[in-house]
């Protein structure tokens, strides 16, 4: 697969574009989504973000409790999994989230993981009406939460060579496991890169202007517990979801706690 031009800005061409990078999950299984879905009126889309590194399959039995409450769908942010466009910064993943928020129809509640939960953030923070509620669950969002192997792939010569290898292991027709090896590195360095500038103008307050709840781990060494406090003291959220023996991996380890946080901001929305 061609990678994508780096100058057009937004990746993903608008809601009516077939992606093979967008997921529905039906009876048990993830499958791609064929084209724009046609929800009833009023029907509601859980729309789960991945962190870094990451694909939009890799859920565990988290979409199993969320399918309870209305339709799930998943994809994997530019750079991951079958999303081979090139990767980009924090507004970048945040245009292409909307752009697949849009073409789900109704309400849409979104729930970022990790790095995933500044992705969705910064989507509402540049005003992408499509989402109309977060679950952000051991989210990354602010500088407290950079940790050591984040400012090992920030150098940015690291995403230049690891941009060339990809470029090479192409040309030679390498294995495509040895290349998507590749470039899940340039990925993460590239996402790595621009970090720490990104979070420092993320805007965490915009969560404050819908529903939004947050599910965290107190033995979380990834993103550590001040981290989570302070984010919820800049959207304002009186109350974290903590799970008092879980780390870093919530949806896998603790999916029913995250299904009631859906469950509780789904309750808010308004109709």
């Amino acid at each position: 697969m061609e990678e994508a031009d780096e100058s057009e800005p937004g990746v993903v061409s608008g809601p009516a574009e077939v992606h093979a990078w967008v997921y529905a999950y039906r009876g048990g299984r993830w499958s791609t989504v064929p084209g724009p879905t046609t929800p009833k009126l009023g029907d509601p889309a859980i729309l789960l973000v991945h962190g870094q590194p990451g694909s939009g399959h890799l859920w565990g039995a988290l979409p199993d409790h969320l399918s309870h409450f209305g339709r799930v769908f998943s994809y994997d942010r530019p750079g991951w999994g079958a999303h081979k466009s090139a990767p980009g910064d924090l507004g970048r993943n945040a245009e292409c989230l909307c752009s697949v928020a849009e073409g789900l129809g109704g309400p849409v509640v979104v729930v970022g993981y990790s790095y995933g939960a500044a992705v969705a953030l910064d989507a509402v923070a540049r005003g992408c009406a499509a989402v109309a509620a977060l679950v952000l669950v051991s989210p990354a969002a602010n500088g407290l939460a950079i940790g050591p192997l984040d400012r090992a792939f920030e150098p940015p010569w690291i995403a230049r060579m690891s941009g060339h290898a990809v470029a090479l292991a192409r040309a030679a027709r390498l294995p495509s496991r040895f290349t998507g090896v590749l470039f899940a590195v340039h990925s993460l360095a590239v996402e790595s890169g621009t970090l720490r500038r990104d979070l420092s103008r993320l805007r965490p307050s915009a969560g404050a202007a819908i529903p939004t709840a947050i599910v965290a781990g107190l033995a979380d060494r990834t993103v550590p517990p001040s981290s989570v406090s302070h984010l919820a003291s800049a959207i304002g959220a009186e109350r974290v979801r903590w799970s008092d023996t879980s780390g870093h991996l919530l949806p896998l380890r603790r999916p029913r706690l995250v299904a009631q946080a859906v469950a509780s901001v789904m309750r808010n929305i308004p109709r």
